[in-house]
């Protein structure tokens, strides 16, 4: 089955929680079952499983034919934004602490087993972090840091604690791993301008592949490193491009005067785009799940796979 789990809820309706679409029927089918928002969800490398964040803040895995959830965090602090190891032994996740509902405080970077043991803090220091990216040898995590204000890219070495510092201009940010691991893409502003760049995983040899006055965030590398796809424009009005590795090529994806396209997810065989399409008209602020062929064609919305607020969602396709 080629499937993407996502965060669904009808307004008005009980909290929303996950379920699959199977791109090629358009078929959506329940996965979770119980109280609380279920969030982020994040399918490990054997298809087997997904895991997710609950309405209580715990990380929580359930198969991915559906079923019972398992918790496997039992911390006083949110947990959210799981991400699994490529060698699918390990989870790295974000721990917030909040003060009320909404000002995050604190977010450190957390890892432990699959089935839950070893539960580790690897980073200690404010992190303005929201997404995780594993190397492809599962060994080393990159992440955003920094204070209020400010955002560079740091990796740390998951087995050694190791840490390093990728980049040193106060606003780097959404570093992501390429599917081999060599590379790191990410976004930042610099002089009025924004920038989509990629460093060697040390840090080393940045080269800019897209430059533009518009706002820039969420990359995504192709399965075969050759392209990336990112979200350009503001968080209302927003639309994907598609950017070569090299720089040399760079061309809109998903033209839209309605609303916001983001949350961009690969295929695995690199054929298509999943992503969020949000409608800001009518009726208002409602989302759906979209796919698009890379080559800009075939865009198909899922208009019974609606979303009906601007939660953190990120479709993943099924391994």
């Amino acid at each position: 089955m080629k499937g993407t789990p996502f965060r669904r809820g009808l307004r008005g309706a009980k909290p929303a929680v996950l379920h699959l679409l199977n791109a090629a029927t358009g078929r959506v089918r329940r996965l979770s079952a119980g109280r609380g928002a279920h969030l982020t969800p994040s399918w490990s490398p054997d298809g087997r499983f997904i895991a997710f964040s609950d309405g209580s803040g715990e990380i929580n895995v359930v198969r991915g034919a559906g079923g019972a959830s398992r918790q496997l965090t039992h911390n006083a602090i949110p947990d959210i934004s799981p991400a699994w190891s490529p060698d699918g032994k390990r989870l790295a996740f974000l721990e917030q602490e909040r003060q009320g509902n909404t000002t995050v405080v604190r977010t450190d970077v957390m890892s432990m087993n699959s089935d839950g043991s070893g539960l580790r803090k690897l980073t200690t220091a404010p992190l303005p972090s929201l997404t995780l990216s594993w190397s492809h040898d599962s060994a080393w995590v990159v992440f955003t840091a920094g204070a209020v204000g400010t955002s560079d890219l740091m990796a740390i070495n998951i087995n050694t604690g190791v840490r390093k510092q990728l980049t040193h201009d106060g606003s780097s940010r959404n570093g992501v791993f390429s599917r081999d691991g060599r590379q790191i893409a990410f976004v930042r502003g610099v002089a009025n301008h924004y920038q989509l760049a990629i460093m060697e995983a040390d840090g080393s040899g940045v080269h800019v592949v897209r430059s533009t006055r518009t706002p820039l965030r969420q990359p995504a590398w192709s399965p075969n490193g050759r392209w990336l796809v990112v979200v350009a424009g503001s968080g209302t009005a927003s639309h994907l491009e598609l950017v070569s590795s090299d720089g040399s090529q760079h061309r809109l994806l998903t033209p839209s005067t309605t609303g916001s396209d983001e949350s961009p997810s690969w295929s695995p065989d690199g054929a298509r785009i999943a992503y969020v399409r949000h409608n800001l008209r009518t009726p208002p602020n409602s989302g759906f799940i979209a796919t698009i062929r890379a080559a800009g064609t075939g865009l198909r919305l899922y208009s019974h796979a609606r979303l009906t607020d601007r939660a953190a969602v990120v479709p993943q396709w099924k391994p």
